[in-house]
C-alpha cells in the first residue's frame, strides 16, 4: 500500500513528519513525501522513500508573502500528485496543517477514492491570531474558521499532537469524530543520555543553560534573555547557549547585541540529529514560551527530548503543558515573567540534587509518553483507515 505525505516545510525541519516517515517504512508501506527545499541543508534521502522537494525555501515573513509561496506549492503538489494517482502509486494522502489551506491539494485525490488523513502541526486561527495584526488578518481568520469545518468533515482520519488541539475545535462548536492523538513525543533511541554521550558532558565547573527553538517573541526569547541577565548577577558561573534560528527582526537586533558577550554562545539552526549534542552537555533546559492563543494549546517538543535525556526544564505554566505534566516533573513559571524565570533558573542552578530529581521524573513521564507507544497508535490508525474502519477513537495515552 502506498503513502503520500505532504509536509508544510522542509523536511530536516520536521522532526514528527521524520518520525512518522520512518514508522511508515518500518511497517512496509510505499511512501512518498512533498516538502520545501532548505537552502541551509541537502536535499532529503531516506532508504525506501521519494522525496519530492519544492525548489523553494520557505521564508517566514508577511502573511502576502506566506500566501504566495502556499498558493504556489499547493499548485505544484496538486499537479504531481494527480499525475502519481492516475499512476496508482499511492492509497492514501496525509497533510499536514496548518496551513489550513493546503488541504485543498487532498479534493481532487479525495474524488478518485484516496484516504485522507490530516495531521494537525498547528492551529492555523491560532497561529494567525499570535503572529499578525492588520484588517487582513481578521479576514484570514474568517476564512480559516470556515475550512476548519470543511476539513473535519471531509478528513477520513485527524492526527492532533495534543488533547489541546481538539479541545480548540470543539469550543469551535466543531463535533471531530474520526481522530487519533498522536504525541510529539521523543524517540529515546536518540536521547537516551546512556546510549550517547557528547565530549561536553565531563565538564562541571559551570552550569549551563540551554533554549533550543525558534527565535520569535511566542517562544519568550526576549523574556528568557531578561531573565538569564538577572540569575547571572546571583550566578557568574551560569553559560546559555541559544539554538535556534532567528525568524523576527526583534530577534535578530537582540542577538546581534550579544555576540560579544562570553557567556552567551549563539549556535543558529543544526539539523535535527544534531540537537542531542547540546541538551546532552546542557545543565537545564528553559522553554519561556508566551502567553499566546497558539501556545496555550501548544505542547513543545523540546519537553520530551529534554526528558528522554534526563535534563530538567524550566517550562512556561500553560494550559497544553499542564495537560500532560505536573509540577513534580517540571519546573514551572509565569510565562512572560523575567523575574520568576530569572528565579527558577538561580534555584536550579544552585541545587544540583534538584537538578537530577527533576530530570530523573520528566524523564520517567516521558517514557510513558514515548515515541514509540505513539508510533503504534499512529500505525494502528492508518491501518483502520485503510480497511475503511468507521469506528475510529482515540488512542491517548496518559
Amino acid at each position: 500500500m502506498g503513502v503520500l505525505l505532504v509536509l508544510n516545510k522542509s523536511y530536516v525541519q520536521d522532526p514528527r513528519a521524520q518520525r512518522e516517515v520512518s514508522a511508515l517504512v518500518e511497517a512496509g508501506y510505499r511512501t512518498e513525501v512533498f516538502c520545501f527545499a532548505d537552502s541551509a541543508f541537502p536535499s532529503p534521502e531516506l532508504p525506501g522513500v521519494i522525496f519530492h522537494v519544492f525548489p523553494v525555501t520557505r521564508c517566514r515573513s508577511t502573511l502576502l508573502r506566506y500566501a504566495c509561496e502556499y498558493a504556489a506549492y499547493a499548485i505544484w503538489v496538486s499537479l504531481l500528485a494527480i499525475a502519481l494517482r492516475v499512476r496508482r502509486r499511492y492509497h492514501l494522502m496525509q497533510v499536514f496543517l496548518a496551513p489550513e489551506a493546503l488541504f485543498l491539494v487532498c479534493i481532487l485525490p479525495k474524488l478518485t477514492g484516496v484516504r485522507v488523513v490530516t495531521d494537525w502541526m498547528d492551529l492555523g486561527s491560532e497561529l494567525y491570531a499570535s503572529k499578525f495584526t492588520g484588517p487582513l488578518t481578521f479576514f484570514v481568520l474568517w476564512l480559516n474558521r470556515r475550512l476548519e469545518s470543511i476539513i473535519v468533515r471531509l478528513s477520513d482520519l485527524i492526527i492532533f499532537p495534543n488533547e489541546g488541539f481538539r479541545e480548540a475545535l470543539l469550543s469551535r462548536k466543531l463535533v471531530v469524530s474520526r481522530y487519533c492523538i498522536v504525541l510529539n513525543a521523543a524517540d529515546n533511541r536518540a536521547f537516551d543520555p546512556i546510549a550517547f554521550h557528547c565530549a561536553h558532558a565531563a565538564e562541571t565547573t559551570r552550569c549551563r543553560v540551554l533554549f533550543s527553538g525558534t527565535l520569535s517573541r511566542r517562544n519568550g526569547v526576549s523574556t528568557l534573555l531578561r531573565a538569564f541577565s538577572l540569575a547571572s548577577v546571583s550566578v557568574p558561573d551560569l553559560t546559555l547557549t541559544i539554538l535556534g534560528e532567528a525568524v523576527e527582526p526583534f530577534a535578530s537586533n537582540l542577538l546581534s547585541q550579544l555576540v560579544f558577550d562570553p557567556r552567551i554562545q549563539i549556535v543558529g539552526r543544526v539539523a535535527h540529529e544534531r540537537v542531542r549534542e547540546y541538551i546532552d552537555a546542557a545543565d537545564i533546559g528553559v522553554i519561556p514560551t508566551s502567553n499566546t492563543p497558539l501556545t496555550r494549546v501548544n505542547l513543545p517538543t523540546r519537553i520530551f527530548e529534554f526528558g528522554a535525556a534526563r535534563k530538567p526544564v524550566i517550562c512556561s505554566e500553560l494550559p497544553g503543558v499542564q495537560q500532560y505534566f505536573s509540577s513534580s516533573e517540571l519546573a514551572f513559571c509565569p510565562p512572560d515573567d523575567a523575574m520568576a524565570l530569572a528565579g527558577a533558573i538561580c534555584e536550579l542552578a544552585r541545587d544540583r540534587e534538584r537538578r537530577r530529581s527533576l530530570g530523573e521524573s520528566l524523564h520517567a513521564r516521558c517514557q510513558q509518553l514515548s515515541w514509540e507507544s505513539a508510533k503504534h497508535f499512529y500505525l494502528q490508525s492508518l491501518q483502520e483507515v485503510f480497511h475503511a474502519n468507521p469506528k475510529m477513537h482515540d488512542h491517548q495515552e496518559r
